[in-house]
C-alpha cells in the first residue's frame, strides 16, 4: 500500500513539474540510425516511452496535411507490414532531419523537395501523397 502511494505521489510531484515547464501533454522526439525510425515521447509524468520502426518492416509512408482550423500540420503515415499504423507530424523534434534522409534509408521514397509544395498547397486541403511503397520497390 505505501508502495502504490509513493507511486501516486512521486506522478503527481512529476506532472507538477511539467506543468510549471508549461508542458500541456507528451512530448515526442523522432530521431533515425541504420536500424530504423526511433519516436520517443514523454509523459506529463516524465516518463519516457520508445517506439522502433525498423526500416525493414515499413510498407508504405504517405504525408498529407491536417486542417487545424488557423494552420495546416503537414503529416506523415508510416504503414508496417503487419498493419500498424503510425503518424507523425511537423511539430515534433527531429521531424525535418527524419524526412530529409529517408531516401537515403528507403531508396525509392520520393524526396521532401518534391513533395512539400503538393501536400502544402492549396492551404486547408488534405493533399493525399505517396512517397513510399515498398510493394513497388519490390517489383522494379
Amino acid at each position: 500500500m505505501w508502495k502504490e502511494i509513493s507511486q501516486r505521489f512521486r506522478r503527481a510531484k512529476q506532472r507538477f513539474k511539467a506543468i510549471r515547464e508549461r508542458r500541456k501533454g507528451r512530448f515526442y522526439s523522432l530521431s533515425h540510425d541504420l536500424d530504423g525510425i526511433t519516436i520517443r515521447s514523454l509523459t506529463l509524468e516524465n516518463e519516457t516511452v520508445a517506439k522502433k520502426l525498423p526500416w525493414n518492416e515499413i510498407s508504405s509512408i504517405h504525408a498529407f496535411k491536417r486542417d487545424l482550423m488557423t494552420v495546416d500540420l503537414i503529416c506523415i503515415q508510416i504503414v508496417l507490414c503487419d498493419g500498424t499504423v503510425i503518424k507523425i507530424h511537423e511539430e515534433m523534434e527531429g521531424w525535418m532531419e527524419l524526412i530529409e534522409n529517408l531516401p537515403n534509408y528507403l531508396p525509392k521514397c520520393k524526396r521532401w523537395e518534391t513533395w512539400w509544395m503538393v501536400v502544402a498547397f492549396p492551404a486547408f486541403v488534405t493533399n493525399y501523397t505517396e512517397l513510399y511503397n515498398r510493394q513497388i520497390e519490390n517489383t522494379n
